[in-house]
């Protein structure tokens, strides 16, 4: 009885560092989970799997280690690339305004007529004009915001498969 409990205890120790990396695993693997929901659920699944990830860093192994710290790079990339996409397309919406009181209401809206049994929009775009730093702006707002759902779509799957294959990330990683 007893030589069988030293067994058991000695199986379950020799196990615990095993048992560990396969929860730091599955928990860097849902992590790259959340950053990819992230697109679709506006950010906040990505605030959980940062979050997440600082919190694991230290106590991870190296190997998961640099998994959470790509993640960690991966959320603060896509959100100073939101902020990027937000600060131009709230500059282009003040742009707008100035824009649209300079010409005045009046010119502005008296040349639009809806008709609703077609759907279409008629107007006399002569008293309409939008600035060129305005369009620019906007078309900068949309160019940012697809390379940040592309990059949310990308970095983690590429996260996910070095991880599923037993990579790191890394310079050292890109040579094995």
């Amino acid at each position: 009885m007893i030589r069988g409990r030293a067994l058991t205890q000695a199986t379950t120790t020799a196990a615990s560092p095993w048992r560990q990396d396969t929860l730091d695993r599955t928990l860097a693997l849902v992590n790259y989970g959340l950053l990819f929901g992230s697109v679709f659920f506006a950010g906040i699944p990505g605030l959980v799997a940062v979050i997440i990830a600082y919190a694991q860093q230290n106590e991870a192994p190296a190997r998961i280690r640099t998994h959470l710290r790509f993640q960690i790079r991966i959320f603060w990339v896509a959100f100073g690339l939101s902020l990027a996409a937000s600060a131009a397309a709230m500059t282009a919406a003040l742009l707008a305004a100035v824009d649209f009181v300079q010409v005045g209401v009046d010119k502005t809206w008296t040349s639009f007529s809806v008709d609703l049994a077609r759907l279409v929009v008629l107007s006399d775009l002569e008293h309409l004009r939008v600035a060129t730093p305005v369009v620019g702006l906007v078309v900068a707002t949309i160019l940012i915001s697809v390379v940040t759902l592309l990059w949310l779509i990308a970095a983690p799957a590429v996260g996910f498969i070095r991880l599923a294959t037993d990579r790191a990330i890394g310079d050292g990683a890109l040579k094995a």
